[in-house]
């Protein structure tokens, strides 16, 4: 495809765009980019690279949760040398309350 093509493609509004036209704007815009963006790389790339970046986020939060949990000395682990306390707040369990 040429440069002119995948302009083409994009999502724009139309002249006399009304509140319906506004509203949807962005998730058009979205599919848009996925259309152009299979059309470059093919479908089957576009769904590889976003399963594996849901994959990357959900299972790095789960590892990071777990990183910071047995780095505490309740862990048995000689690590960041937090107290139970310093560990829930460094997971965001608990806030600082000014004490």
């Amino acid at each position: 495809m040429s440069a002119d093509e995948y302009v083409a493609m994009a999502h724009t509004l139309p002249r006399d765009a009304t509140a319906l036209d506004y509203a949807t704007f962005y998730p058009r815009a979205l599919g848009a980019f996925f259309a152009r963006l299979s059309a470059a790389f093919g479908w089957r790339y576009v769904t590889f690279v976003v399963l594996v970046y849901g994959l990357n986020q959900g299972l790095g939060e789960s590892f990071t949760f777990f990183a910071c949990s047995t780095c505490s000395p309740t862990g048995g682990q000689r690590g960041l040398e937090l107290s139970p306390r310093g560990t829930r707040r460094s997971t965001s369990f608990e806030t600082s309350r000014g004490r």
